[in-house]
This record gives structure tokens, C-alpha cells and sequence, in this order.
């Protein structure tokens, strides 16, 4: 709406500006005559002066529309924050016992198995018992195989003919196969200053879910030294997911650099936020005094909530009571300061 009035105003202050040069063009000279070059030299400062105003309205236009659609995309990921942190944790099952394969698996099996693991890798990146029953088939299946299939699979990673989304999933089962040789190949692809981009963001995203051992140095030196903010953030979430302290500090740093650059996925760092429990509170409050960007405040807000946390109280009654704040940062904190307080006189 706001949007939309203002490409009106903009469209009616040009207007008004066109139709001032029409009537100033047409209207006939009430003092003394002036020379053609005068009027000549009028009339030309008038047009630059309208063309400068259409520029200058084609460029806001632009901007809003631009604007429009960020935040098109920036509340889709709220809203996908809400369904995460709102979710009912998926009860505890046992996965049936399956016989033992006597022989290794075909080229047909292995690929059921990465595509049915596939369908489970949300579950894997929340932590959730079906992601842990997917993760524990697809490790039966390339085990069995043997250095043989691993190294095949391998070569499916690698191959740039397959779209990204399956490389994404071949990835993964590499990485929670727990094999050496499918590690080492993953390792690579982050060493490598040639190895794409997207073959980078893909190696650490996945060894950042992988339970591995013997993973923290190589996650480590990503964090610290990738010249990717994404690989940067993948590592250190891996980092403090497999309890190192400093990979909160590290994906923060990441997260923060998105922001000043203006990068897309700033807002999906920020979401990550709810994976990493109360540890990540801390920073959380921090940012709750320093970050301005509408969508991203809401995202904090949505963190503490979730969290119940009580020490975010300051910092949320300064927003929620702040003039100079959208509507919607205002709400979302009284919101919050609501559900905190009350939770605390339950306790």
C-alpha cells in the first residue's frame, strides 16, 4: 500500500511539474517582450529540467519496485522462521530392524536410496528422529557398496551436468556416510581455490550436518579464511553444532557481513539462528540494539520468543515503545514481552 501511494505522489508532483512548464510555455508574456534567445534559452532549461525529473522518477519507480520484492521474499522466510520454531517436534521412533544385503547394492539401489534420503534432508538439518532414520539408510546403502559405489557417487557429485538440488543430496549422503574417501573428496572441494563457488557452499553445508570425527579443522579454516560469506556461515554453524564455541562468534561475523552487503541470503543465516538453541541468545540480544533492517529485527524478535528469554526483556521494551519503529517491529515486541512474562509467572 505504502508502495503504491507512493508511485502516486511521485506521479503527481511530476505532473504538477509538467503541467507548470505547459502553462508557463503557453501563457503570453504580461511584461515587456523578451528576445527569441531568451525565450529560446527558457524553454531549454525548462526541457533539461523535465528530463532530469523523469530520470529521476524512473529511478525511484525502480527502487520501489525493487524494494516491493525484497520484501516480498524477506517475509516468505519469516513465515518460514514461524513454522520452524512453532513446529511439534516429530516423536521418538525406532527404525525396524532390515536383514543384511549379501551382495552389493546395484547402481539401482543406490540411487532409490540418495533419492528417498533426499526427501528427508529437511528433517536431517533440523535434528528431527526421521532425518536421523534417513541419514542411518543411505550409510547401510553406500557402505555395503564399498569403495567402488562411494567413488561412483562421487563422480555423480561432480559431475555438472546434474542440476543443483540433487548435487545438494549427493553431497549430504557423502557426508553422512561417514567414509573416508567421500569425506576427503568434500574436504577438497573447500581446500581448492579453483573448485567453484557452488560446489564450496555445497561441501561445507554438508559436512556442517555430518557427525563425523575429525571434521573441526578443516570447518575451522573455512570459517576463517573462506573469501564466501555463505561457505563462512555453513562452517561455523558446523562448527558450533559440533560443540566448538567460537562457531557461534564465527557465523554471527558471517551473518553481520551479509547485512552490510546487502546480500539475498543474510535473512536465511538469520534463520539458522533457531537450530542453535539458547548459545546463540547472547548475540541475539546484541543485534537487538543494532540491527535497523525491518525483516531482520523480526527475526530476532521471533528467536527470543521462541526461546522465552527473559533477559531479552530491555531490549524488546525499547522496541516495542519506540516511535521511530515500523508498526510491525513495535507489535512483534510488545508480542514478545507478552509471551516472555507470562511464561516466567508460570515457572
Amino acid at each position: 500500500m505504502k508502495i503504491h501511494a507512493l508511485s502516486l505522489v511521485l506521479g503527481c508532483v511530476l505532473g504538477g511539474v509538467v503541467t507548470g512548464f505547459i502553462v508557463r510555455a503557453t501563457m503570453k508574456p504580461k511584461a515587456t517582450p523578451r528576445s527569441d534567445r531568451t525565450v529560446e534559452e527558457a524553454s531549454l532549461t525548462a526541457t533539461k529540467e523535465l528530463e532530469a525529473l523523469k530520470t529521476k522518477n524512473q529511478k525511484l519507480t525502480a527502487r520501489l519496485a525493487e524494494q516491493k520484492e525484497q520484501q516480498s521474499v524477506a517475509q516468505a522466510e519469516i513465515e518460514r522462521l514461524r513454522a520452524v520454531v512453532t513446529a511439534t517436534p516429530e516423536p521418538e521412533t525406532t527404525a525396524a530392524t532390515e536383514p543384511e544385503a549379501d551382495h552389493p547394492p546395484t547402481e539401482e539401489e543406490v540411487r532409490k536410496a540418495i533419492d528417498e534420503f533426499g526427501n528427508s534432508l529437511q528433517a536431517i538439518i533440523l535434528g528431527r528422529p526421521a532425518g536421523k532414520e534417513a541419514a542411518a539408510k543411505v550409510r547401510k546403502v553406500l557402505l555395503a557398496g564399498g569403495e567402488k559405489t562411494i567413488r561412483r557417487v562421487i563422480e555423480e557429485l561432480n559431475n555438472d551436468a546434474r542440476d543443483a538440488g540433487s548435487r545438494l543430496v549427493i553431497a549430504h549422503a557423502l557426508a553422512q556416510s561417514g567414509d573416508p574417501i567421500a569425506l576427503e573428496a568434500l574436504k577438497t572441494h573447500l581446500r581448492d581455490p579453483d573448485a567453484g563457488l557452488i560446489m564450496k557452499r555445497f561441501g561445507s553445508h554438508a559436512l556442517a550436518f555430518s557427525d563425523a570425527e575429525g571434521l573441526n579443522p578443516i570447518l575451522e579454516q573455512a570459517a576463517r579464511t573462506s573469501t564466501d560469506t555463505g561457505v563462512r556461515a555453513n562452517s561455523a554453524f558446523g562448527l558450533q553444532r559440533r560443540g566448538v564455541e567460537a562457531g557461534v562468534t564465527l557465523y554471527m561475523e558471517a551473518t553481520d557481513e551479509a547485512f552490510e552487503k546487502g546480500d539475498p541470503a543474510a535473512l536465511q543465516y538469520l534463520s539458522g539462528l533457531s537450530l542453535m538453541g539458547k548459545k546463540v541468545l547472547p548475540e541475539v540480544r546484541k543485534r537487538l540494539g543494532t540491527y535497523k533492517e525491518e525483516q531482520a529485527l523480526l527475526v530476532l524478535i521471533l528467536n527470543v520468543q521462541a526461546q522465552r528469554d527473559a533477559k531479552s526483556v530491555p531490549a524488546l521494551e525499547k522496541l516495542a515503545y519506540d516511535s521511530s519503529q515500523p508498526k510491525s517491529i513495535q507489535k512483534a515486541a510488545q508480542g514478545a514481552l507478552d509471551v516472555i512474562k507470562k511464561a516466567a509467572e508460570n515457572q
